[in-house]
């Protein structure tokens, strides 16, 4: 494992729907093959997604970038911009 070091956070009020899970899940399975450390969080709590200025869900924060909003990414997408961020 390498030194590297990020900060992943998905916006979502209710993690336990459907498309959040799918996320999750997606999540997990990228940056288990990214080979760094990587603090991995799901906001529910209405107090922490106002501090984030997140108004439209889910959301995706990566290292403070948002990535997306208001959608499910596909795969390979969520893919891409994870290993383009994480590994710079």
């Amino acid at each position: 494992m390498n030194n590297k070091h990020a900060e992943i956070k998905l916006l979502c009020p209710s993690a336990k729907c459907k498309k959040c899970r799918r996320i999750i899940d997606d999540i997990k399975k990228i940056i288990e093959k990214l080979d760094i450390i990587v603090d991995f969080e799901v906001v529910t709590e209405i107090d922490d997604l106002l501090k984030l200025r997140a108004w439209i869900f889910p959301t995706l924060f990566v290292n403070g970038v948002k990535i997306y909003e208001g959608y499910v990414p596909k795969h390979k997408f969520l893919k891409s911009k994870l290993t383009d961020l994480l590994m710079k």
